[in-house]
């Protein structure tokens, strides 16, 4: 499960946001170095989708494109820590 993960695009990617106000959809890019963490999924009814949180918006995307295009980075509690 991808929920938790945050990644870096080395490329942009496609996502769906839906606006709040009217609920409509629209697809937009999420341009490269952005940072996204996966707020759920994939999703049950489809495993090729995840919600992700990205500069303040939420966004659906394919979980195939965080992996072709993203890298995961490395959270704060599973690194080492330095004794000085």
């Amino acid at each position: 499960m991808l929920t938790g993960k945050s990644f870096r695009l080395k490329r942009e990617i496609l996502a769906i946001e839906t606006i709040e106000e009217s609920r409509d959809r629209r697809a937009i890019y999420v341009p490269v170095g952005a940072m996204i963490t996966v707020e759920s999924g994939p999703h049950p009814d489809d495993q090729r989708l995840v919600d992700v949180r990205w500069s303040d918006k939420n966004l659906v995307v394919f979980s195939e494109d965080l992996a072709s295009r993203g890298e995961p980075i490395a959270s704060r509690s599973s690194g080492t820590s330095c004794n000085a």
